[in-house]
């Protein structure tokens, strides 16, 4: 079946969303008298279950996540179902849902959006107390998520009185990589406590492989290149809360969150020419070392009262400071030194939000919920570079000041009622006005502030045996960055290619506009086991791609707005648990397609970075105190057009994970090796213009990491 046919019937515009969603909002027709209903979880054992009846919700909790030793938010990741931790070439890996990230997935801790500066890769795995998958947000949440949102929520605090200690010993190619973490909390009357202090040092080696060739006769190039690096990592974080149980009812609590690291990297690049042109520097090596110092805080105030509902008053700040030295050096096929540079930069991002939520839900759910918030953000960095060339020539400097200054404000509305039949609807709207000033030291200021329109309309229907069908409608937005929107030029170090180009930004971006329609069932099979089915459409207008262009032989990359393009996928999750005796056993199986239409100046193409298929399989058992488990993950091959000129191909290596955990009174004990196979990651990219063909084959290698894990409670 070709994509014309399969995407001819899907033709959603934001204004059915908006009619759909008014109209389930604020039709009287719709509004029904609470009725008692039967409500059946939809549950066979397995370690998730769904903390939200009427969301499109997954929650895992952390006792079910901890089993492979994770040291932080992205390795407890990608052992969720439906969740893909990527890697493309050498770039830092990536969280998809649903085949897609690169903005297409949102990233909440607490409920609230990533501030800037923050990455998951940051946030310690021991501050997590569980981890949230939704595919479709309520109006509540920030509708910049059309393949789905993944919420982190930090531990709200241990029992009164206990503490737990924690020590993580990995090994990888002979590496050894420590993590110590540290836990306590207390009670005295109406106040309760809890802190966690954790320490970490990281060391990691990498390799990266290059071969480069052409088919043109007259002028023929083939190029190897070989890579090696090692990364280093120092972290320090600590995490703080308090909370005060008001006598009146209600409660305020304050929550802080800081992190210290320093991340460095030594690199050194041999190049071979084997025909065609020399290459800048044959051998080249850099230094990268960076000081960053992260401060999240946030106060909220929850009152309750019979007659009006639950009210709700946050107020929050997060910082993030970082300083950052660059050192390159280039050298001729001699080893003779060419050219050094220094890059020194600092950046300073302050972030502040003010919310007032307020909800009247009855004991069935049903009731209006709605909200309003402000949140101002500003950023302001700096980028001394000096390139010194060592025979004879004059010094080049460069130096920016870019300060970037943007704020949101937010109002939604969302209503949730039954139905007798068993029915169960939710329709809301989301109004965000969206503002960002942008300027440096060497271009005229950008401007930009949309206004963007979220509707969201669910209907839910459960039945008493245990099955669930859902279908919901909404609208997505996709906005551009602030690299994407600078117009000055960001030079590479090494290598100036089609595959390496210099990038600009393009001060003239629209955001994406993304609408989408999906549908869900669940069911229970029989006492022990569960299916879950989900289909989904997207349809997205003025899509951010990339335009390849050659200036004085030079390559560069400006992203432009590209017209429209469509996704479909489709989602299946098997769920069993049983026994064989004493051994108790836990299955889970998750596979997922998806197919994308985009034109690129008549070319037609998938969406880039988009994984077409893929499945994982899960195995867990349990016999007393100990527990074992393996984890295999199968990801499909990337095939795409980058630009109408560059096409591009990944191979995702299998992938395979294996677990032993067990516990003898207070302590527990944890040894996990992760990629256990350590296949390489080869990828693929080709230039095609006017019959020339230029093509660069890459190969990361991969590396099997062990860990041991000792926890004491106290």
């Amino acid at each position: 079946m070709s994509h014309a046919v399969l995407f001819s019937g899907f033709r959603l515009r934001p204004a059915v969303c908006l009619l759909a969603g008014c109209f389930g909002l604020f039709c009287p027709q719709m509004r029904v008298l609470a009725q008692e209903i039967q409500v059946v979880r939809v549950n066979s054992g397995a370690p998730e279950g769904r903390s939200d009846e009427f969301s499109n919700k997954q929650s895992f909790q952390r006792s079910d996540l901890s089993q492979f030793g994770a040291t932080d938010a992205s390795e407890l990741l990608r052992q969720l179902p439906g969740v893909q931790i990527v890697q493309q070439g050498a770039k830092a890996s990536e969280v998809r849902l649903r085949g897609m990230g690169n903005g297409y997935v949102q990233i909440l801790v607490d409920g609230q959006l990533m501030p800037r500066g923050f990455s998951v890769d940051s946030i310690p795995a021991s501050q997590i107390e569980r981890i949230e998958i939704e595919r479709t947000p309520g109006a509540g949440q920030s509708q910049q998520a059309a393949a789905g949102s993944i919420n982190l929520i930090l531990k709200p605090r241990f029992r009164a009185g206990q503490s737990e200690a924690e020590l993580t010993q990995s090994l990888r190619q002979g590496r050894w990589s420590p993590v110590f973490a540290l836990r306590q909390s207390g009670q005295h009357g109406d106040w309760s406590g809890f802190w966690n202090l954790q320490a970490e040092q990281q060391t990691e080696d990498g390799l990266l492989q290059a071969d480069r060739r052409n088919n043109d006769l007259q002028h023929p190039v083939q190029q190897s290149m070989t890579e090696t690096s090692q990364q280093r990592k120092t972290v320090l974080s600590s995490q703080q809360r308090l909370q005060w149980r008001i006598p009146s009812g209600g409660q305020l609590g304050w929550q802080s969150w800081l992190q210290w690291s320093r991340p460095a990297q030594d690199k050194q690049r041999q190049e071979t020419v084997i025909s065609g042109d020399a290459v800048p520097f044959p051998f080249n090596q850099s230094q990268f070392a960076a000081l960053n110092r992260s401060w999240r805080q946030e106060m909220q105030w929850d009152q309750r009262e019979a007659d009006w509902g639950k009210l709700s008053l946050i107020a929050g700040w997060n910082q993030q400071l970082r300083h950052t030295r660059y050192d390159f050096s280039g050298s001729d096929l001699q080893g003779k030194a060419l050219e050094q540079r220094l890059v020194t930069g600092s950046v300073h991002d302050n972030e502040f939000r003010l919310a007032l939520n307020w909800q009247q839900i009855n004991a069935d759910e049903q009731g209006w919920k709605g909200g309003i918030s402000w949140q101002p953000a500003s950023r302001t960095e700096t980028r001394d570079e000096t390139d010194q060339p060592l025979n004879g020539g004059m010094p080049d400097s460069d130096q920016r000041r870019f300060i970037a200054d943007s704020s949101r404000s937010t109002l939604w509305l969302e209503r949730n009622w039954f139905q007798q039949t068993g029915w169960h609807q939710q329709a809301g709207i989301r109004l965000e006005y969206w503002q960002n000033r942008l300027r440096d030291n060497q271009t005229s200021p950008v401007e930009q502030s949309r206004w963007l329109i979220s509707p969201v309309w669910q209907q839910v229907w459960k039945t008493a045996e245990g099955q669930e069908w859902r279908l919901g409608i909404s609208q997505n937005w996709k906005l551009p960055t602030s690299f994407q929107l600078i117009p000055r030029r960001y030079r590479v170090d090494d290598h100036n290619s089609p595959f390496n180009p210099d990038q600009t930004g393009n001060p003239a971006l629209k955001p994406e506009a993304i609408t989408g329609i999906e549908f869900n069932h669940q069911r229970k099979l029989d006492e022990s086991s569960a299916l879950e089915l989900g289909l989904f459409a997207r349809q997205m207008r003025d899509r951010i791609g990339y335009d390849l262009t050659q200036t004085n032989g030079i390559w560069n990359s400006r992203p432009v707005n590209q017209g429209s393009a469509r996704w479909i996928g489709a989602e299946a999750e098997l769920k069993r648990d049983g026994k064989f005796g004493d051994l108790r056993y836990q299955m889970r199986w998750h596979a997922y397609a998806n197919w994308s239409q985009l034109k690129l100046n008549g070319v037609n193409s998938r969406l880039p970075e988009q994984l077409p298929y893929g499945a994982q399989w899960q195995l867990d058992l349990q016999n007393g105190a100990w527990k074992s488990g393996l984890s295999l993950q199968w990801q499909g091959t990337e095939t795409y057009n980058e630009t109408s000129v560059l096409q591009a191909e990944n191979h995702h290596p299998l992938q395979l994970d294996w677990y032993l955990h067990w516990q003898q009174g207070s302590q527990q004990f944890k040894l996990s090796v992760t990629d256990l196979l350590a296949r390489s990651h080869d990828s693929t990219d080709r230039y095609r213009y006017q019959g020339l063909e230029l093509e660069e084959n890459m190969r990361v290698g991969k590396a099997r990491t062990v860990k041991l894990v000792w926890q004491i409670k106290m």
